[in-house]
């Protein structure tokens, strides 16, 4: 069980580290290449984005719990039926978050005055990013099986990987001129 422990406790530092590097170095790029306006529009994209969080009600935190113990009682029937059912719920909450996008991405640029350049590219972005994190909501099942079966160093792995692949997309999409929609869809 140490052996565990431990090797949870260094793949969670290995993610943090990887994740501050990588936003420590991509950071000055995105900000020197997109100019301030754009940089602060796409912060305020992913600020407005960050808020759909909201929606999960508790149902990813719940799952996991619920998880960890079928799985500790071999109770694969409980599993499932408690996996279906938060997957129904995060499905719901998805197209609730599709629906918010569509909203925000129409009032945004009323509601933060933005110039008219600005507002032709963070409209895709908000429904780029809205999309994602439906998706998202939609495949947490999925994340949460190596941690209820207590592999942290396997969810780190897959979130390392994602990280860096994501800053890789997002330094690609801006050298290649892509703007605030290639950022949004990397």
């Amino acid at each position: 069980m140490l052996q565990v422990v431990a090797r949870s406790i260094a793949a969670n530092w290995a993610g943090f580290a990887v994740h501050a590097i990588t936003t420590f170095l991509l950071t000055p790029y995105v900000l020197w290449n997109l100019g301030p306006e754009r940089y602060g529009a796409w912060v305020l994209t992913t600020s407005l984005v960050g808020y759909y969080g909201m929606f999960d009600l508790g149902f990813r935190a719940g799952l996991n719990q619920f998880m960890t113990g079928h799985l500790a009682q071999g109770d694969f029937d409980g599993l499932n039926r408690t996996v279906n059912s938060v997957m129904r719920a995060l499905l719901a909450i998805g197209v609730v978050i599709i629906l918010a996008s569509l909203a925000v991405a129409g009032f945004a640029p009323y509601m933060f005055r933005l110039s008219a350049d600005l507002t032709r590219e963070i409209r895709p972005c908000i429904l780029v990013m809205g999309l994602s994190t439906a998706i998202q909501f939609a495949f947490f099942p999925c994340g949460v099986v190596p941690i209820a079966k207590l592999r942290h160093d396997l969810a780190n792995v897959v979130g390392i990987t994602t990280r860096l692949l994501q800053a890789s997309c997002i330094y690609l999409a801006i050298h290649w001129g892509y703007g605030l929609v290639g950022v949004s869809v990397a």
